[in-house]
């Protein structure tokens, strides 16, 4: 279903103004659906699944956007550095396999991205000794980590929607960007579900920006743990078969291609590193990218003057096959908490307790 909603909303977002309320009334067969599945959950007629170890769901209540890989990434690390041995698992959204995928077995990439998902894929390039898989059944991905890595957390990318697996822990991400407009129903604006819904939440991690004031207000009152961010950004790529350093992309003219969920962030980006972006070629999330649009983004770039093209990390593991005339540069994003220490108390409360340190790792055999 979800599929289908983002389809929705990316061609929600080419509407201008008033138009988008010629869809109201399935913004309102949404709710309905929403409310009763909600219900069922809520009340028991359908039931949720446990796994034997602790899991944390990282996902959010708009559609796309948040930064939920660099969190996933960035409480891998945290909750390695404190003995745990970690697993992750997504759907693998737009991959061309159905079923339990194994990604990485804490190594290298065991199949392509396109098998995979982009994101799964790039999460299993950057993390070693995590074993990452993919599974539109979230309790079955999570049973055949279990049974083959037994470790002591899973990290469930993306699954605040997905109730049928219980979660010790549920971490809800929101944009400090976003606009009353946002804060809509699909298709309206670019929520998933009912604001009311952030409730299930234990936690929400504020991204990308100091939250406006609407938002702000709305926050406060949920009386939930929130918790601020910063972004850390940086650059790798080539020119000349010489590395390239963010400083050096000072004044440098560029043409920025990507297929992500907020493509005018990444222009943010961008000219923050003091790059002159002189053109935008930008794709809805997830685009697979063809010989077409690669040849459209160099063409385009020769004519404006263009130094690079520069692309995301995400859209980097599906471009990095072509063999482009022009170096890019490719910015990857790392997430991390501001108020750490108090992130840490809260995973440890809710998925140990209250007054009890964190607990020595089991010693696991391996399968």
């Amino acid at each position: 279903m979800w599929k289908q909603v983002i389809c929705i909303i990316q061609v929600m977002n080419s509407i201008k103004g008033y138009l988008a309320y010629l869809l109201m009334p399935l913004s309102l067969l949404y709710w309905c659906v929403l409310f009763w599945r909600n219900f069922f959950y809520k009340y028991n007629f359908f039931s949720k699944n446990r796994l034997s170890c602790k899991v944390i769901s990282v996902g959010n209540i708009t559609v796309g956007g948040t930064g939920k890989t660099p969190i996933v990434l960035y409480l891998c690390s945290l909750l390695i550095k404190q003995g745990k041995k970690i697993c992750i698992l997504s759907r693998g959204y737009g991959r061309i396999t159905k079923g339990t995928v194994l990604v990485s077995s804490g190594s290298d990439p065991l199949c392509k991205w396109e098998e995979a998902g982009d994101e799964p894929f790039m999460l299993a390039k950057k993390l070693k000794g995590v074993p990452i898989a993919v599974d539109e059944n979230r309790f079955r991905g999570g049973v055949f980590l279990v049974n083959n890595y037994n470790p002591d957390i899973i990290i469930m990318d993306d699954g605040f929607q997905h109730r049928s697996l219980f979660r010790d822990l549920d971490i809800i991400l929101l944009n400090g960007s976003d606009n009353k407009q946002d804060h809509k129903l699909l298709p309206v604006g670019r929520l998933r579900e009912p604001w009311v819904n952030i409730k299930r939440a234990d936690a929400i991690l504020i991204t990308k920006n100091t939250p406006r004031l609407f938002l702000k207000r709305k926050i406060s009152k949920l009386r939930l743990p929130s918790f601020h961010t910063q972004i850390n950004v940086k650059v790798f790529g080539k020119r000349n078969n010489l590395e390239i350093t963010r400083d050096q992309l000072m004044n440098v003219k560029v043409l920025l291609l990507s297929g992500i969920a907020d493509n005018k962030h990444f222009n943010h980006t961008a000219i923050s590193l003091g790059c002159k972006v002189l053109g935008v070629e930008a794709y809805p999330d997830h685009f697979k990218f063809t010989r077409k649009e690669i040849l459209r983004a160099e063409k385009k770039a020769n004519e404006i003057g263009a130094d690079y093209i520069m692309t995301t990390e995400k859209d980097w593991v599906k471009i990095r096959t072509f063999n482009l005339s022009l170096p890019i540069a490719v910015i990857r994003i790392e997430i991390y908490v501001e108020e750490e220490p108090e992130l840490l108390n809260l995973i440890q409360e809710r998925l140990y307790s209250k007054s009890a340190p964190f607990p020595k790792q089991r010693q696991h055999q391996q399968m």
